[in-house]
Parts: C-alpha cells; sequence; structure tokens
C-alpha cells in the first residue's frame, strides 16, 4: 500500500468506524494519529516482536484505523510474545 489508500480501502474503514465515507483529510489525519500511537506501542514493546512485523507495517495501520485493538492487532502481525530471532 506504500500509504496510498484505494477508495474501497477508505470505505472499508469507514464502514468499520460506523462513520459516513471519510474525506481524504479525515483519512489522512486519522492516519497520522494512528501512526503516531502505532510507534509509541511498537516503541514500547519492540522486543516482543518479531523483526517482519515491519513487513506488516500498512496493513497494521489500516486496521488500527477502523478501530480494532491494538494490541489484537500486533498480535496478528507481529507475534506478541514470540523473540526476534538471534
Amino acid at each position: 500500500m506504500n500509504g496510498y489508500m484505494t477508495t474501497s480501502t477508505i470505505r472499508e474503514i469507514s464502514e468499520a468506524r460506523g462513520v459516513k465515507m471519510m474525506t481524504r483529510v479525515e483519512v489522512e489525519k486519522l492516519r497520522n494519529q494512528v501512526k503516531e500511537v502505532m510507534w509509541k506501542y511498537y516503541s514500547d514493546n519492540k522486543l516482543s516482536f518479531h523483526e517482519s512485523i515491519r513487513d506488516s507495517r500498512e496493513e497494521i495501520i489500516v486496521e488500527l484505523m477502523k478501530g480494532n485493538d491494538i494490541r489484537e492487532v500486533f498480535e496478528i502481525f507481529g507475534g506478541v510474545g514470540i523473540l526476534k530471532s538471534a
């Protein structure tokens, strides 16, 4: 995805949040907020995640934008409790 969200992704996020179709400005504002929260959570817990979590960054952002719980999202994509390989 690389930071660009399609109309269908925006529609999916809007529906998950129970709101009308979000504008690109609203999406960008929400995306920036989510990225800040995501970075804080990742920084505080990075030793618990496998290195490959970085490959799922955009998917994590979208799931968080939908309003999903941050712990659950990171567990799905990063395997909380799985230690990084040495």
